[in-house]
């Protein structure tokens, strides 16, 4: 409580509350809502918030809760900023797009890559798709869908997997897709190769 002054200096009984300020004819005057009284109690003022803060009714700058900032054009709330599409929300209470090959996860605060099978590729956006026959992700980014290389004795699958042939077959030269066996007519043996 402050006391108010006479002129000459002498002190006056009545005091003023720590919300309120002395005019200059010694009257008490009650600061607003979302002000108070300066140091040397003659005026009401507020402080200046940034954009992080929010003004409380008495006055004073208190920070907003984690994801969440000041809502534009208004002093006394925070909210977070409305993400869209591949954006992240981050603590400042902004949103951030995702970097290539990452999706928003389910909490909206980060970023990450989606979990595509072998037979998907991952997209620039962090989506999956889902690659053409006889292919497969690539399987060392998994960008890109690639046929698998089968050895001289493997066939290539639908999924993209290379198959084993069983014996006296190989894979069809043309295509690999499939296992074949010679016809090696009546002089001839057919090998356990083919």
């Amino acid at each position: 409580m402050y006391e108010r002054v006479l002129a000459g200096g002498r002190e006056c009984g009545n005091t003023c509350l720590d919300t309120q300020i002395v005019e200059y004819d010694g009257e008490c005057t009650t600061c607003g809502d979302y002000s108070r009284p300066s140091e040397d109690r003659r005026r009401c003022q507020r402080d200046e918030c940034n954009d992080r803060q929010f003004l409380q009714k008495d006055g004073s700058c208190i920070y907003c809760p984690a994801y969440e900032r000041r809502e534009p054009g208004d002093l006394y709330k925070c909210r977070a900023d409305p993400c869209r599409g591949n954006e992240k929300l981050l603590m400042s209470g902004r949103c951030l797009a995702c970097a290539d090959y990452t999706r928003v996860l389910a909490n909206g605060k980060e970023c990450g890559p989606s979990a595509c099978g072998y037979r998907s590729k991952l997209l620039r956006d962090g989506l999956c798709e889902e690659c053409e026959a006889w292919t497969r992700a690539d399987e060392h980014l998994g960008y890109e869908c690639v046929p698998s290389t089968c050895n001289y004795r493997q066939m290539l699958k639908e999924d993209g997997e290379c198959k084993e042939c069983p014996e006296y077959t190989r894979p069809a030269p043309t295509d690999a897709k499939s296992c074949i066996h010679d016809d090696c007519g009546d002089r001839a043996r057919l090998t356990t190769d083919g």
